[in-house]
């Protein structure tokens, strides 16, 4: 956790990616301190913060600068962002818990099938709703932004958590390359 975090705190105050396209490669200094972090120097142990919420911060950070938003924009979308992301997090934690009530039920002796299905179609309408939820919340966001601010919106969400995700490998792999290969004969 403590190297996602560092990972995720250079990725905001790195100047380097500032302005980067997401589907660019790291360049090689972003890289180099990728795999200090891998290598113990840049890591983060007193951080309390979730990292999920420090990835948030550099989401806020990354939109602010790609919608270039107005204050009365601003004002608006923000709001539903964080509306967007507790709705997010709260479809997790509850699918997590179903699929654990799911899982407990397949494995435990006595199941009937009425009683599975009706666990599969708690878990269908708990996924139906969410979706429902978000497609609410994104209405909303494409009437406050411009069409092309909202269609960077889209292209962001997509890119974003896949960019994360590429610099963790990259640093891994970068890491596991750089340490010294143990021999014996």
């Amino acid at each position: 956790m403590a190297k996602i975090i560092a990972i995720i705190s250079i990725i905001l105050i790195n100047p380097i990616s500032y302005g980067r396209c997401m589907t660019q490669p790291a360049c090689p200094i972003e890289c180099q301190m990728l795999e200090d972090i891998y290598a113990g120097d840049y890591l983060i142990e007193d951080r309390e913060e979730d990292p999920r919420d420090i990835i948030e911060h550099v989401k806020i950070y990354r939109l602010t600068e790609l919608l270039n938003l107005t204050e009365d924009q601003s004002v608006k979308f923000f709001p539903q962002l964080k509306e967007l992301r507790r709705l997010r997090e709260e479809f997790r934690l509850n699918q997590q818990k179903l699929l654990q009530r799911i899982k407990e039920f397949i494995n435990r002796s006595g199941k009937s099938e009425t009683d599975l299905k009706a666990l599969i179609d708690e878990y269908e309408q708990l996924k139906k709703k969410f979706y429902e939820d978000e497609a609410k919340i994104h209405k909303e966001i494409s009437k406050i932004l411009s069409p092309e601010q909202y269609a960077k919106f889209l292209m962001f969400q997509a890119q974003f958590g896949e960019e994360i995700r590429r610099m963790i490998r990259e640093a891994s792999r970068r890491s596991r390359e750089m340490r010294p290969r143990l021999r014996f004969w």
